[in-house]
């Protein structure tokens, strides 16, 4: 079984599973490089798109117009990972998506949506109690 933990900030793969079962692989894709093998980075936009993003977020009502744009975290995410051919390999790859907060929460939507579209059978799950609960499950429901 392969699994993709998606992750804003850089995570070890051990965190989701500390003894996974047989068979079952890992895969981090996360903003930030990690000391772990698994890691698949993605660099987040920077620049001027950086600084809007910082300033927006300071006020409730530029948290909630940040959220309709391309400059949300979420979106961001899902366009980093599109983009990534290592990224989009890996959860290609991956029969279960968990996705650890709220930004990467929109990715695994987006690309359980997708795989299911061309008939893969891919779960997406938010949360370590969840992922944990389909490994020791044994697959993808």
């Amino acid at each position: 079984m392969e699994v993709a933990l998606l992750a804003s900030a850089p995570v070890s793969p051990d965190s989701l599973v500390p003894d996974p079962p047989p068979g079952t692989r890992i895969v981090v894709v996360a903003w930030s490089p990690s000391t772990s093998d698994a890691l698949v980075a993605l660099r987040p936009r920077g620049g001027v798109w950086e600084k809007i993003s910082r300033f927006a977020s300071r006020t409730v009502i530029g948290r909630v117009l940040l959220r309709l744009t391309p400059l949300d975290p979420g979106v961001q995410f899902w366009t980093a990972s599109r983009k990534d051919g290592q990224a989009r390999a890996a959860i290609s790859r991956a029969d279960l998506l968990v996705a650890i907060d709220r930004d990467t929460a929109y990715a695994a939507w987006r690309w359980m949506r997708a795989r299911r579209r061309k008939g893969a059978s891919v779960s997406a799950v938010f949360g370590y109690p969840a992922g944990r609960a389909l490994i020791a499950k044994g697959g993808a429901e």
